[in-house]
């Protein structure tokens, strides 16, 4: 036998005799400590169900849905917490009036300004924008805006008269070619130029001229909501108002609330119409004024 492999033959004997000395001493502390599986499952949580969300539509994002910007990041609280369920649903104004006539309510709503108040919802403290909120029983979350849509060859004023002419008609006119202008919110903006892209529209141009909005939508937590929920409820809120997700509503077309955000617009008219109302802080972020 060579040199080499005597001296392997010697390692690897050695190797077993240690390994036959030491595993007694050790096997009773390994029968004893958990198994592989057990360091795989995940930590128990202190709720295991669902949590309840109502995203109640007034107004809707120039593109995209609000309701999905929600879907996403409660499927990503389901992610971080094994045995929790968010349900997120969007719905009318009417159908969630006609449920809480029925004494039904979630344990988290996404609602537009002035459709609840301040006793259906829970006081909260909230983490935003780096610094520890007072309390509060709603946080602001995304904000619309007002538009002037107008045809250039069909209409000869301009200015505050051609603003003052734009309110006394209704979008679905302008949309059917029946007037020469109108006021719409961005989705309204939205869908003509997708219509106008489909060459199903004539050409028109879009100008913001408020420096402030009615439409915004705020979240809250039901003063009736479990204990139990609460915590998750609460981190709910907290990721949607963060800086990262706010950042994400330019996309769809919306304002962010959080003031740390960086919005990106590809259309320079809801730039300019949300620079004219972050400008003049004419997004109020009371949702029971």
């Amino acid at each position: 036998m060579s040199t080499l492999r005597k001296t392997v033959s010697a390692v690897l004997m050695a190797a077993m005799l240690l390994l036959i000395v030491l595993l007694p001493r050790y096997a009773s502390g390994l029968l004893g400590a958990r198994s592989t599986l057990d360091w795989l499952m995940p930590k128990k949580e202190s709720f295991s169900g669902v949590i309840t969300c109502w995203h109640v539509v007034r107004f809707k994002p120039y593109s995209g849905s609000m309701g999905a910007w929600l879907e996403k990041y409660a499927k990503r609280m389901e992610k971080r917490h094994f045995g929790v369920y968010f349900e997120v649903e969007s719905i009318t104004e009417a159908e969630a009036s006609r449920r809480s006539a029925m004494g039904l309510f979630p344990d988290i709503i996404s609602f537009p300004k002035g459709f609840l108040s301040e006793e259906e919802l829970l006081e909260m403290r909230i983490e935003a924008s780096g610094e520890q909120t007072k309390a509060a029983r709603s946080l602001a979350l995304a904000a619309s805006c007002e538009l002037l849509l107008f045809y250039p060859e069909k209409t000869d004023v301009e200015g505050a008269a051609l603003i003052e002419n734009a309110k006394k008609y209704s979008f679905e006119e302008f949309k059917s070619d029946k007037v020469p202008c109108c006021i719409a919110d961005a989705r309204g903006a939205g869908d003509m130029q997708r219509l106008l892209a489909a060459g199903k529209a004539d050409y028109f141009d879009i100008l913001p001229f408020k420096n402030e909005t009615e439409l915004v939508q705020f979240a809250g937590i039901s003063a009736s909501t479990a204990a139990e929920k609460l915590p998750y409820a609460l981190e709910l809120i907290e990721l949607i108002t963060g800086e990262a997700a706010q950042g994400e509503l330019s996309s769809i077309g919306l304002m962010p609330m959080n003031d740390r955000a960086e919005p990106v617009y590809e259309q320079s008219f809801l730039a300019d119409a949300y620079r004219m109302i972050a400008k003049s802080a004419g997004a109020g972020k009371n949702a029971f004024d």
